[in-house]
Parts: structure tokens; sequence; C-alpha cells
């Protein structure tokens, strides 16, 4: 008989639930379950810049030095540059400098706030010295890259959907299952009475926005509101170093939750240029204003 089966633990600080409707002996789907949370282990291992041995920090210490990488590293690094490029640099992967001189860093320590003016000239310190993006150098024949002195890389704009992505591999047995990242989804099969999965589109302090139907693919949301310390939320504007708010939030359907998890960072970033970056790659989005207005583009949604 089926049933709906669901458990949830804590993962980059945020509730991840698995929702399965199976027909499985409850043990077999727990243990898929421990194998699908373990993917976001391994990301956190492998790929945090919060992580002193992580292979992503080892290669963020050897600035200027051409580095060998892991095949799965490689690619991370590739696709975010991918998204950078046709963004033009808006979805940025190098902004730890941003995000270190705000004090978004391993220990959270956001007392710089309280000093907006040296802050300030802080920031347009760093924009005026920092190298781009378009100087890293890849090497698909031998697998490595060369950053540009100083330059670092975070890839955490895109590293929640990997995990997601890695765990959706390894739930396949079970056909009809959702997993639910602090708000990034991803979805197979359908759920009770065998109809796809209902989700919600929520902002936090906001009424809700309506409800949207998943199978077979992945939504993701960035907003604002996450990371909040005064008038700093991590979503930097690489162009201004400064945090965008031009969006409220934006929400991005993908086939994948990379895909989803990327380009809603890029969109949230881009601003007001976001509908046109969207008609000419196709994405499919809803913007979420200030207002409440709500922008959509290829988005199927119910109020």
């Amino acid at each position: 008989m089926y049933r709906l089966v669901q458990d949830q633990r804590i993962f980059m600080n945020t509730i991840v639930e698995i929702s399965a409707w199976t027909d499985l002996d409850r043990s077999l789907v727990y243990e898929l379950f421990d194998k699908a949370y373990q993917q976001f282990h391994f990301v956190i291992d492998r790929f945090s810049r919060f992580k002193n041995d992580s292979e992503l920090s080892r290669l963020n210490e050897k600035t200027g030095e051409e580095v060998k990488v892991s095949q799965e590293l490689f690619n991370l690094i590739t696709f975010a540059l991918e998204i950078a490029k046709k963004t033009n640099g808006a979805f940025d992967p190098t902004v730890i400098d941003f995000l270190e001189t705000y004090g978004y860093n391993a220990h959270y320590d956001f007392k710089r706030l309280s000093h907006k003016e040296l802050l300030k000239r802080e920031i347009q310190q760093i924009l005026k010295e920092r190298p781009s993006f378009k100087e890293i150098q890849i090497n698909r024949k031998d697998l490595s890259i060369r950053l540009a002195k100083t330059q670092r890389i975070d890839l955490g704009s895109l590293g929640k959907g990997y995990a997601i992505d890695l765990a959706y591999r390894k739930l396949l047995p079970l056909k009809n299952y959702v997993i639910n990242a602090g708000g990034d989804i991803r979805a197979r099969g359908s759920g009770k009475g065998n109809k796809p999965w209902l989700v919600g589109l929520k902002v936090p302090g906001c009424k809700p926005i309506g409800v949207t139907f998943l199978t077979n693919e992945a939504l993701c949301c960035s907003g604002g509101w996450a990371r909040k310390v005064q008038f700093f939320h991590h979503l930097i504007n690489p162009k201004t170093g400064e945090p965008e708010n031009y969006y409220q939030a934006t929400f991005v359907r993908a086939k994948t939750a990379i895909e989803a998890d990327a380009w809603a960072t890029a969109l949230f970033v881009l601003g007001k240029k976001a509908p046109e970056i969207i008609q000419k790659y196709n994405i499919r989005a809803l913007l979420f204003t200030h207002s409440g207005g709500q922008l959509p583009y290829n988005f199927s949604y119910t109020c």
C-alpha cells in the first residue's frame, strides 16, 4: 500500500526534508534517505569555502598557481563561469572578497557593518583592484584551474542545488519523491492520488504568492531576506559591491536544482536587467517585486 514517508535534517543552516510516496518497506525508504542526506555532507566537505581542508579551499589557497582539481570541482567551476559569462558577470563566483569585507566569513562577524563610511571606502577600493572572473584560466585537458592573484571562488550560489541533485539520484528507486532544502526543491514523479507535488510559493514577511505543481523538475528561490544583518545580505551585485535589492525574490524552474539555484541567484542580482536575460535564455522565472507584484515568464502557478 502506498503511503507518505518523510524525514528531515539540518544541513547548510537550513532544514532539508525528503518526502516519498511509496509502497516500499519503510526500512528501505529510510536507508535511501540516509544515502541522500550523505550527499549534503559530501558537498560541504568537498566544496565549502568554510572548510579549510575542502578541495575548494585548497584551490583558493593557491591563487596565481595552476592547480589540478577533480573532475567534479572542474565541472562545478566551469558551470559557474558559464552563468557568469551569460550574465556579463552579474553572477560572479569570485565575490568572496566582498562577502568577507562585510563580515560574511566562517565566524559571521558583522561588527564592521556599524562603520558604514569605512566599509564603503573599502568596497570602493576592492572594486578598483579586484580581478575579473574572466581572468580565471581553465584547462580541460589536464583538469587544471589557475585563479588570478588574490582571487578566490565561492560555490555557495549553486552548492545547495548541486547537493539536491546528488541526493535526487540516490532516491531514484523510490520513483515518487520530493527534496525540499529550505525552499529549494526538486521533485520526481507524483504524490498522493497520482497528482504532481504541490508546492507553495512564499516570501518571508509577505502574504503567500500562490501554489504551483512540480513533477520531474526543480524550483529554487533567491531573496534579500536570507542571511540579512542590518542592511547587508549575501546577494552581492559585483558591479557595485553592494547587496542588490531591486526585486524582493526570484523563483526559477529548471530540469535540475543546480540550474534553478544558480539562475535564481543570477536573476536576483541582475535586478532590472533580469527580464532581458530571461528572454534571451528562455528561463522559466517568476519575479516578485517589493510592491507585491508578480512577473511570470513561462512560469505556471495559481494565486
